[in-house]
């Protein structure tokens, strides 16, 4: 993979961002909406009551993630489940494994570590902006071995109910070269006849959109 990515990428990861966003946005407004989960209140928040951080501090989520390469488009789409524990209002940490869809190349499983920071938006704290870090890897696949640092900001929906949303997006430092590989005729978009490569100091964005439940 080249060493920066290509306008035609960040064109491509802006457009798949706005549009995860503005679903995210309407998914999260109705069923705020439906809740009345949206605390306006002048009363202070009493933990285990009315926080559902401390009421529900477990989550467990699906997601869909997305690798974007600096080539011409997304080198991989994982499937896979996250398991996140709150340990209080403010810092929750995470483990998510996975498993690649496969496009140009086949990245294999995928494993991720995160500690997320959020900042309640609401006094309840049902919606929060979140800022992540952590450690991520893909190995199985084409490229060998892949180890990566991985930053993500996301917002994150926790209902009184239970139900768990997170979207989000940002970028991951690679940690070391991959293997190269040419690259075919693919099923998604991407330009054959080139090399893909991971290589150290390469700065891949990856994007996900994950739901589930708290308990």
């Amino acid at each position: 993979m080249p060493g920066s990515m290509t306008s035609s990428t960040h064109g491509k990861a802006r457009i798949a961002l706005v549009a995860l966003f503005a679903c995210v946005a309407s998914v999260a407004t109705r069923t705020a909406s439906a809740e009345g989960a949206v605390d306006r209140s002048p009363e202070p928040v009493v933990d285990g009551e009315r926080s559902v951080r401390a009421a529900r501090p477990l989550a467990v989520r699906g997601e869909v993630d997305v690798l974007f390469d600096g080539v011409g488009g997304a080198t991989d789409g994982f499937a896979g489940a996250t398991v996140a524990y709150s340990l209080d209002e403010h810092l929750s940490v995470e483990g998510t494994f996975g498993w690649g869809f496969g496009n140009y190349a086949k990245t294999g499983a995928n494993a991720l570590a995160m500690g997320r920071f959020a900042l309640p938006i609401d006094r309840a704290g049902v919606h929060a902006l979140t800022f992540a870090v952590g450690p991520s890897t893909f190995f199985g696949g084409d490229y060998g071995a892949v180890w990566l640092v991985r930053g993500e900001i996301a917002y994150e929906l926790r209902t009184r109910s239970g139900f768990s949303l997170l979207a989000g997006g940002g970028p991951s430092l690679v940690l070391a070269d991959s293997r190269a590989l040419a690259i075919p005729d693919c099923s998604w978009f991407c330009p054959s006849g080139k090399t893909s490569q991971f290589k150290a100091g390469d700065v891949p964005l990856q994007v996900r959109v994950a739901a589930g439940w708290a308990f």
